[in-house]
C-alpha cells in the first residue's frame, strides 16, 4: 500500500482512518465510473432522438434533454466530493476494472 503524503499516521487510529478513506475513495471512484456511464448512455439516447428521421413529440425529446441534463449534474456533484476526497487522501487508490 502506498504512503499516505498529506494525512500523518501517527498511531492505529489515524492509519485505521486513512485506510477507511481510501476505502471510501474506492467504492466513490466506482460510483464515478457508474454516473460517467449513465449520462453517456443518456448523451447517446439525446443524440439518437435528435438524429432521427422521425418526428419526436417536444414532450418526449425535452424529457431526454432533461434526463441528459440531471446525469451530468449528479456526475459533477460526485465528481467534486470525489475530487475532495482524493485530495485529502493525497493519490488515486487503485481498483479493480473487473466488470466494467
Amino acid at each position: 500500500m502506498k504512503k499516505i503524503t498529506n494525512i500523518e499516521a501517527s498511531n492505529d487510529n489515524d492509519e485505521h482512518t486513512a485506510s477507511d478513506l481510501e476505502d471510501k475513495a474506492r467504492v466513490a471512484l466506482q460510483e464515478h465510473r457508474r454516473l460517467a456511464a449513465s449520462a453517456d448512455e443518456a448523451y447517446e439516447n439525446l443524440q439518437y432522438a435528435y438524429q432521427q428521421k422521425v418526428p419526436l413529440t417536444d414532450e418526449i425529446f425535452s424529457q431526454l434533454q432533461i434526463n441528459y441534463l440531471k446525469a451530468m449534474i449528479e456526475m459533477q456533484f460526485q465528481q467534486d466530493e470525489l475530487n475532495k476526497m482524493l485530495n485529502k487522501l493525497g493519490y488515486i487508490p487503485k481498483i479493480s476494472t473487473m466488470g466494467h
